[in-house]
């Protein structure tokens, strides 16, 4: 099976808590199981840092990342704005066909 996973914060992201550790484990145990998986995130790593690489592969998910407007914003109001997120999921939806698409906290993601 074919899966997409679109989540605002992904592994290494650590500081943003249990949905990004859940997401990471379950993405990992899809591909253990022989899935293809694929996430879609931001760059944001921690209040004031950004990932540099935005296409990796991390324990065989594929991990795409779009640059967040404003790391300040997302710090002092909880609001991601990964603003080329609506391409970049076009784009994703071009090259791959997924069986599913399991959105991590929707009213997050804008």
């Amino acid at each position: 099976m074919n899966i997409l996973h679109i989540i605002p914060y992904y592994a290494p992201a650590w500081s943003y808590g249990g949905v990004v550790r859940a997401a990471t484990d379950m993405t990992r145990a899809q591909v253990e199981a022989g899935h293809s998986v694929t996430v879609l995130t931001s760059d944001t790593y921690n209040a004031t840092e950004r990932l540099i690489k935005l296409r990796e592969t991390i324990d065989g998910v594929e991990v795409w990342r779009v640059r967040n407007l404003s790391n300040n914003l997302r710090a002092k109001l909880n609001l991601a704005q990964p603003w080329r997120m609506p391409a970049t999921v076009k784009l994703v939806l071009r090259q791959h066909k997924f069986d599913i698409v399991h959105c991590h906290e929707v009213r997050t993601v804008e």
